[in-house]
């Protein structure tokens, strides 16, 4: 019996040995999983294929921002989601995403000292904001089913999606119709581009097909910019847009390889968010995002957001508190 108890002792003794050494050697506290003002920034951005950061970036930079590097040690991603995942995961990580993604597993930072509520986006008061779109071949439209579904992109039904998907509807001094079926309409609708409008597409689509069962809907997602190339290539018939759209991104495609003018529908207005970590004290839940929220006290200004992020600006921020008190 006493050669038993021993053993189990001398397992015990083993088990809470090694718990001791990870602890000691990688730091799982909960106080280290935890926001400090006083440590590093870790930046998290897009890649270069994004609408998203096309459009942040020149929101942030203007005509500059196809030059701007950014700074050393930044990360990469290549979707929405995973930047939403990446930065849920690091109490120091600040980031960018479409703020129909942004859910509660990250907090949104207030910039120059707004928050993108509805009223502060439509009073342009918070400022990182951008069109969704879709681009198209105005020749094209004289196909039925091409026609159709850009009406349908327009309607009351597709704006209600819009709503519900959590991005803000684009304003229309006439309204918006309510989407009529057409009888026997038939045909295949290519649409490609930007991974952040694939997901409202995805609902689009749907209710789209509910109305036209015999049309079909091909749908691809691989960024903006393989998107606007789709239609200069004839590789499909609409090109979903997260960036801002600009007259030489029109030209390019309408010079490019001879096409015709080139149209565009608005699909709605979202917001930019700047995220952090759930355990940043600076930002707000996006639950508790409503338009009774006025200006904030402590935020992070357009300027410093840049500064952070141009590996050029001259500007380097050793830790928050120092980007936090920069002037």
């Amino acid at each position: 019996m006493f050669i038993v108890s021993k053993n189990k002792f001398s397992i015990a003794t083993k088990l809470s040995a090694l718990l001791l050494f990870i602890v000691s050697v990688f730091g799982l506290t909960a106080c280290d999983y935890q926001f400090r003002v006083d440590r590093p920034i870790i930046i998290i951005s897009r890649d270069s294929a994004s609408g998203t950061r096309e459009a942040f970036f020149t929101l942030l930079f203007g005509s500059k921002q196809a030059d701007i590097r950014l700074k050393l040690g930044s990360i990469e991603l290549n979707s929405t989601a995973a930047i939403l995942a990446r930065v849920s995961s690091d109490p120091q990580s600040i980031g960018y995403d479409s703020l129909g993604f942004v859910n509660d597993s990250v907090k949104l930072l207030p910039v120059d000292k707004y928050l993108p509520t509805t009223q502060n986006i439509l009073d342009d008061k918070y400022k990182l904001w951008r069109p969704l779109s879709v681009l198209y071949r105005i020749d094209r439209m004289k196909q039925r089913h091409l026609s159709a579904f850009n009406d349908f992109l327009q309607s009351q039904q597709a704006q209600d999606i819009v709503q519900s998907r959590g991005y803000v509807n684009f304003p229309s001094s006439e309204g918006y119709a309510e989407y009529k079926p057409i009888a026997d309409l038939v045909g295949t609708i290519r649409v490609s581009g930007s991974t952040t409008v694939e997901p409202m597409m995805q609902r689009l689509r749907e209710k789209f097909l509910d109305y036209q069962p015999n049309c079909k809907i091909e749908l691809t997602a691989a960024g903006s910019g393989p998107g606007r190339n789709d239609i200069k290539n004839d590789n499909s018939d609409f090109g979903m847009q997260s960036a801002v759209v600009t007259q030489s991104h029109i030209d390019d495609i309408e010079q490019g390889a001879g096409v015709g003018n080139v149209g565009q529908t608005n699909l709605a207005i979202d917001a930019i968010a700047v995220i952090v970590h759930s355990s940043n004290y600076l930002g707000i839940p996006k639950s508790d995002l409503t338009d009774d929220i006025q200006e904030q006290g402590q935020s992070v200004t357009m300027q410093n957001l840049a500064n952070l992020i141009d590996n050029d600006s001259g500007v380097s921020f050793a830790t928050w508190k120092a980007m936090l008190e920069f002037q």
